[in-house]
């Protein structure tokens, strides 16, 4: 990340989820952000037998995938899983190549992660959060007194005139009023 971006992000400490087969989630340390990204740092499975799969996700709940290729189960246009698949044997720790930060798209900003482990065997995955911040602080605002109703109503009117004027919306959005030339 070049020098001038890291001021705008915030880092969080990693964070260890998981257990048992099973839905997880977490949410983002700070909501309140322009955006919020995670990254995965490692994965790691316990110490029964068999492979543990995950599916990690910043858009919604994962499906289990068919992990074994039954009929009828496969991936294709109609269905996707939104996220990152890993799957490994017993009692190993991995740690991704470097994923680059992966946005958040879930509204709640949260993070899902599904974890299918074999009999009564866990497994976890550590994440790391950062938040963009917000860097646009509004100009003050006009004030008018609820009593004159039509003088807030000019103003609101004058203020979507222009910023319609400053995207560059054709000039018929700045007529004073587009019901008197009938």
């Amino acid at each position: 990340m070049p020098d001038g971006d890291r001021d705008l992000y915030q880092e969080f400490d990693p964070i260890m989820i998981g257990g048992p087969t099973g839905d997880y989630s977490v949410i983002a340390p700070m909501v309140s952000s322009r955006w919020v990204e995670f990254n995965i740092i490692s994965i790691a499975t316990g110490d029964v037998s068999g492979a543990t799969g995950f599916v990690i996700s910043g858009n919604s709940v994962p499906k289990q995938p068919n992990w074994v290729g039954a009929a009828g189960t496969a991936l294709d246009t109609d269905h996707v899983v939104h996220g990152i698949v890993f799957r490994l044997a017993q009692t190993q720790t991995i740690t991704p190549a470097p994923i680059a930060w992966i946005r958040v798209t879930n509204s709640e900003k949260k993070v899902f992660i599904r974890i299918d482990t074999q009999n009564s065997d866990s497994a976890y995955v550590t994440l790391q959060f950062r938040a963009r911040l917000i860097d646009t602080i509004p100009g003050p605002s006009h004030v008018v007194h609820p009593d004159h109703m039509a003088n807030m109503n000019k103003l609101r009117s004058e203020t979507t005139k222009q910023r319609l004027a400053d995207l560059g919306i054709p000039g018929y959005a700045q007529d004073d009023d587009p019901k008197e030339g009938r």
